[in-house]
């Protein structure tokens, strides 16, 4: 299965490297490829779906895991984890609990002036 999914999309950089036919799309977009072939039993379920409209967040934490497994950091499946809302990575030996957060502008008040 595919990272990508067809269809509409609301972030304009999934898009690109989605849709795209130069060379650093391609790149990108078989990058995206191999670490979604090792990283989505650790991801949730709806992980490509989340990535049609918040690409940057569903990269950073895609690309968190594969870290991880990279330098031998064992991770537990995302099915094998509890239904109540938790971080979104747990290690093993020793338990760690990591929640993947990317800094954004904000919005309303909390929003970053431009």
């Amino acid at each position: 299965m595919s990272f990508f999914i067809l269809g509409p999309a609301n972030n304009d950089l999934y898009l690109t490297i989605r849709d795209g036919d130069f060379p650093r799309a391609v790149e990108a977009r078989d990058f995206l490829e191999r670490l979604w072939a090792v990283c989505s039993p650790y991801l949730d379920k709806d992980f490509r779906r989340q990535a049609t409209d918040s690409f940057e967040t569903r990269f950073w934490e895609i690309y968190l895991a594969w870290t991880f497994l990279q330098n031998d950091i064992e991770l537990h499946p995302s099915s094998g984890r509890s239904k109540l809302p938790k971080p979104d990575f747990q290690t093993g030996g020793p338990e760690v609990w990591v929640e993947a957060i990317l800094a954004t502008p904000g919005q309303g008040p909390n929003a970053v002036p431009d």
